[in-house]
C-alpha cells in the first residue's frame, strides 16, 4: 500500500461456498490494486472471523469439493487487524 494512501478501514470477503467460480484472469487482475492483499477465486469457502479487545482475526476457511456435505475444511490464509497496526497482517 502506498504510504501516501495510509489504510483506514479493513473489509474482508469470502469466495462463495457453492457458486460458480470467477474466472482466475478477475483475481489476477484484482492483485493488481495496491490495496488488495488478497484475490483467490480457485476454492470455495466462507469467512470465519473472531473479534478481541486485542485483535479482530479471518480466517478463510475452503472446502475441498462442494459436491460432498463431508468435504475436508481447511483453512487457506488467516490475516488479524490489531490495535496500532493500519491493515489486515498475516495471522
Amino acid at each position: 500500500m502506498s504510504s501516501s494512501w495510509p489504510a483506514v478501514a479493513s473489509e474482508f470477503v469470502a469466495t462463495s461456498i457453492s457458486s460458480s467460480r470467477l474466472p482466475q484472469s478477475i483475481t489476477g487482475a484484482g492483485l493488481k490494486l495496491p490495496y488488495i492483499k488478497l484475490a483467490e477465486a480457485r476454492w470455495h469457502g466462507y469467512l470465519r472471523c473472531t473479534a478481541t479487545p486485542q485483535a479482530w482475526r479471518t480466517d478463510l476457511t475452503t472446502v475441498d469439493t462442494v459436491a460432498q456435505p463431508e468435504a475436508k475444511l481447511s483453512i487457506f490464509k488467516s490475516f488479524a487487524v490489531e490495535p496500532g497496526r493500519p491493515g489486515p497482517q498475516p495471522a
